[in-house]
């Protein structure tokens, strides 16, 4: 019961905590409310600023529009001028002749159709009319575009014309020869002439735009490459075009939509471009075999090509000369190695070279005298193309020959001026071009006359007056105008008025020219005249000689041998016994005898030769038997001297086509000249040596020797072999051995000095052609020069 006052009596106070925290809980919410609504109120406000002032903005801007805004709340009622002048439509409506505003004006109104439209205005002017319905009414614009009708009738009549031109470029393309082709921006073919279609050639039922047929498989890279790059592209390419391959140049040209490409056929022009290359590599290839130096500069004063002989000349590495330095690069190395000519000022003289670039304008030349001696004459012309071209000629040697020649012509001209024969020579012109003082004198003519080069006909005029001899003179005309046939003539006698006597003679020159000697020949004519006739007597005093000996020989056989003979009977006994003494006297008269008998052998001998009737008989016979038969000849006498004798022959001798009998003669005839000759206790050695076309037959002996200045007369007749007292021979030995070897087509060679010996050798040819007497005679003396040799 407690329990319940006590609950009855909190009920009352339970009850005012629930309303006051219930009045506490409204009144938060309602703060919360307020607070919110706050809130909300400003975002309002703030939001109507804002759309006032893009109202505010946006009405700005519709009155700033240069035209005339009209709207119509009614459409049946008046519009409401919002922006320009209220009569501009009055104006438009009244001018509209056919209502075509009106009737879009009452589309808009009725069912809100959208128009625009350009109508004429009451003054002349141009407006654009556009119509609308906004927010339940009907707003139309009017805007002057006046300006902008004629700027589009101008538009207008260019776009035709464009349009035209555009056509008339596409038929020309069309037509063009050259194939040409577009493509769009993926790159794909979009338009072709009737040249591209004609160069691909397409098969029967293909097309070219819709089957993509390329004229060249590699024009589409480039293409795109000319798009990438957005520059044009030009590449060479080879193309089979008609069956043959043609070379063409392929433009790929960047568009804005794509590309426009076209092909040239060059063909003609890289067969040129071929044919000049090769002509260039030829050059180059003939430059570099010339000897002389030739270096190209460009304009920029850089060296572009040098031959093999340029890097030579200057000692320059090709590798270095292949990096194109400049030519005053060149000048300084070239300097410093002192190859170039020596310069008190080598900056001037190098500003001074450099500065040719730009004056130079003709080909000239100048020497430069190099520091080790050489000189070159150095050629400078501009090239074609800009710079300047430079050849370097070694001309030492030339300048040299040139000197020596003008050294030579100088000694020749005054050789010619000192000769005391008279020279002319006159030229395929007919004017005499050189002449001497001779010549000057022999015809009388003043030299300054014949220094003008006068005519041949003006000078044989001059020479008429001591020589009047037309015939002379004709022949003469026909020699120098050519119409003679042999240009080589000789005439021996002209005798002029004065009685000199002349001999002429005529030679052409390897230029044509004629060269005329004439000689005064008056002395030697007088000197000839007596020689002849001395000549006449000393022939006649010969043959009177020869006969004379010729008779006495054979006058001398006949009592030779009777005393021979009887000699010979009473050395044996015959005529009864004799004493010692007088079988030394009958030894003397037999050896006197048969040196008597040789001599008249001998002097026969040579009266045949002389007289051109002796006769070889020649054949092949062995050398070495023949001088094994001198040894039994000639053993006795070499015994009584003292004298060893030996036979000594060279292997593989081989056989001789000679007359045995004049073989053995010859040799006895030189051995015993040599025994002779040879003091007691000498040695001679005798012998034959063998060769491919002679055979050699020697004798050499340790006797005195013979003198250099008398060598050349042991051959002539009656000449002994030595100028001592004790010669007891008459000296014809030695002269019928060069006799009889000049008989065979040989010769004699001696070889001697005094105190140590002489030896003779015969050369003998092994098939020599015979001689006759003439043959012999003229032999002799190139047998006497050749065969004299002093040792």
């Amino acid at each position: 019961m407690e329990a319940s006052n006590e609950v009855l009596y909190l009920l009352p106070f339970g009850v005012t905590l629930g309303a006051i925290a219930l009045a506490g809980s409204l009144a938060f919410v309602m703060v919360a409310m307020r607070t919110q609504s706050d809130a909300m109120l400003r975002r309002a406000a703030t939001r109507t600023a804002r759309a006032e002032a893009k109202f505010q903005k946006e009405a700005a801007i519709v009155s700033g529009d240069p035209g005339a805004l009209f709207v119509w709340r009614n459409i049946d009622g008046e519009p409401e001028a919002r922006a320009g002048a209220a009569n501009v439509l009055a104006g438009c409506l009244s001018a509209d002749e056919r209502g075509d505003l009106k009737d879009a004006l009452d589309t808009l109104g009725d069912d809100g159709s959208l128009f625009s439209m350009t109508v004429p205005g009451a003054d002349g002017r141009v407006f654009q009319a556009y119509g609308k319905p906004a927010a339940g009414q009907a707003a139309v614009w009017l805007r002057d575009v006046t300006p902008d009708a004629e700027a589009n009738y101008n538009l207008t009549v260019r776009l035709t014309a464009s349009e035209v031109e555009r056509g008339r470029l596409g038929d020309l393309l069309d037509v063009s020869p050259m194939p040409v082709w577009r493509r769009g921006s993926n790159l794909d073919l979009v338009w072709v002439n009737k040249a591209y279609t004609n160069a691909v050639d397409p098969p029967v039922g293909q097309d070219v735009i819709a089957d993509q047929i390329e004229l060249d498989r590699d024009s589409r890279a480039s293409a795109e490459r000319a798009l990438e790059s957005k520059q044009t592209q030009v590449e060479l390419r080879h193309v089979v075009v008609g069956g043959q391959r043609r070379a063409f140049d392929f433009y790929a040209v960047p568009m804005g939509d794509g590309v426009a490409s076209f092909a040239v056929d060059v063909t003609d022009v890289d067969e040129t471009k071929r044919l000049l290359q090769k002509h260039i590599d030829t050059h180059e290839e003939t430059l570099h075999r010339l000897p002389v130096a030739v270096a190209i500069f460009g304009p920029d004063q850089k060296l572009k090509f040098s031959n093999k002989a340029y890097a030579k000349q200057w000692d320059l590495e090709e590798r270095w000369l292949n990096t194109h330095p400049s030519d005053g690069a060149i000048l300084e190395r070239l300097r410093e190695s002192r190859r170039l000519p020596e310069q008190r000022d080598f900056a001037s003289w190098k500003k001074e070279r450099l500065a040719l670039y730009t004056s130079v304008i003709e080909e000239r030349e100048e020497h430069w005298h190099l520091p080790r001696g050489s000189t070159l004459r150095v050629t400078c012309q501009p090239h074609p193309f800009g710079g300047l071209i430079f050849i370097y000629d070694d001309v030492t040697n030339q300048m040299a020959l040139e000197r020596s020649f003008n050294q030579l012509s100088s000694v020749q001209r005054t050789t010619i001026d000192h000769l005391s024969e008279a020279l002319a020579v006159f030229g395929t012109d007919g004017r005499l071009k050189l002449f001497n003082k001779a010549f000057a004198e022999y015809w009388k003519i003043d030299a300054k006359t014949l220094n003008d080069q006068p005519r041949f006909a003006d000078v044989f005029q001059l020479c008429r007056r001591v020589l009047p001899d037309e015939g002379h003179w004709s022949l003469l005309t026909m020699l120098i105008t050519g119409a003679a046939a042999e240009r080589r003539v000789s005439v021996e006698r002209l005798k002029r008025n004065d009685e000199m006597l002349l001999s002429f003679s005529a030679a052409p020159l390897p230029d044509g020219s004629l060269l005329l000697t004439y000689r005064d020949v008056t002395d030697t004519a007088m000197r000839e005249q007596a020689l002849e006739e001395r000549n006449a007597a000393l022939l006649a005093s010969d043959k009177l000689k020869s006969d004379f000996i010729s008779n006495v020989s054979y006058q001398l056989r006949t009592p030779l041998n009777s005393i021979m003979g009887f000699a010979d009977l009473m050395n044996q006994g015959i005529a009864g016994k004799l004493t010692d003494k007088q079988t030394a006297y009958l030894g003397d008269i037999l050896n006197a005898s048969k040196t008597l008998e040789t001599l008249v052998n001998d002097i026969l001998d040579l009266a045949l030769i002389e007289a051109g009737t002796i006769e070889l008989d020649r054949k092949d016979i062995d050398v070495a038997d023949v001088l094994a038969g001198v040894m039994p000849l000639v053993s006795e006498k070499a015994r009584k001297a003292r004298v060893e004798v030996m036979c000594e022959n060279g292997k593989d001798i081989g056989a001789l086509f000679v007359d045995q009998k004049r073989l053995l003669q010859i040799v006895y005839n030189l051995v015993i000249n040599a025994i002779e000759h040879t003091p007691a206790n000498g040695r001679i050695v005798f012998g034959a040596e063998g060769a491919a076309a002679e055979v050699r037959v020697f004798v050499n002996d340790t006797g005195v020797g013979i003198p250099a200045d008398y060598q050349q007369e042991v051959f002539k007749r009656f000449e002994s072999t030595t100028r001592t007292k004790d010669a007891r021979r008459a000296g014809l030995g030695l002269a019928l051995v060069r006799s009889f070897v000049e008989l065979h087509g040989g010769w004699v060679e001696l070889d001697s000095a005094v105190g140590k010996g002489t030896r003779v050798t015969c050369h003998f040819p092994r098939h020599a052609v015979e001689k006759g007497g003439g043959a012999v005679e003229a032999a002799a003396g190139d047998a006497q020069t050749k065969g004299a040799k002093t040792g």
